[in-house]
């Protein structure tokens, strides 16, 4: 079936193929697939569908490389296209949603730089914020925590950073910023009430 699939990948009719590249995902430790799907990604020739497609199947790479395989050449890729503003921001943004599992302080940080730079769209910032959610690494916390509190980022982005930070409201130096954003009357009331 695998053969069957990487042939499909290569059919005239857009569908299929987006079809076999969400489909490959239950091969995603092949290193064939791996590297057939970054290009599919990664080709500016491509339909968005099928690109969009082969970078989530890409993320179960990245969710399942513990002790499996390395995973290092797709979290570059999906790092290299979040980054890149030559691709449609419909990749950039699952991209950087994929990279939520990427466990490496490098694609942390870099994930970081795309949120809190004027450089990217909008859907892009919110989507480098989506990917930061759950995140341990306390210099990341500090800057999502800065991100909330940035009264020059939109108001959606500012939303984002804070969803983010969730997991980490145990800790004072989260639970107080926020508490103080919720408190504040004079933000936005759906900054205030995520």
């Amino acid at each position: 079936e695998k053969k069957e699939l990487l042939r499909q990948l290569e059919d005239n009719d857009p569908f299929i193929r987006e079809a076999a590249a969400k489909a490959l995902k239950n091969y995603i430790s092949d290193n064939e697939v791996r590297h057939t799907l970054v290009e599919k990604a990664t080709s500016s020739s491509e339909t968005v569908g099928v690109r969009v497609q082969a970078v989530k199947s890409l993320s179960l790479a990245l969710q399942q490389s513990a002790g499996r395989y390395r995973s290092g050449n797709v979290r570059g890729a999906l790092l290299d296209l979040a980054e890149s503003s030559n691709h449609p921001d419909a990749v950039r943004v699952i991209s950087l949603k994929a990279l939520y599992a990427a466990n490496d302080d490098k694609t942390w940080d870099a994930v970081a730089d795309i949120l809190e730079s004027s450089h990217y769209s909008s859907s892009v910032r919110k989507a480098a914020a989506w990917g930061l959610f759950g995140n341990t690494d306390t210099r990341v916390r500090r800057r999502l925590v800065s991100a909330a509190e940035n009264t020059n980022f939109e108001q959606g982005l500012r939303i984002e950073a804070v969803k983010s930070l969730f997991s980490w409201m145990q800790n004072r130096d989260v639970y107080k910023p926020v508490l103080e954003l919720a408190e504040n009357t004079n933000e936005g009331e759906s900054l205030r009430v995520p």
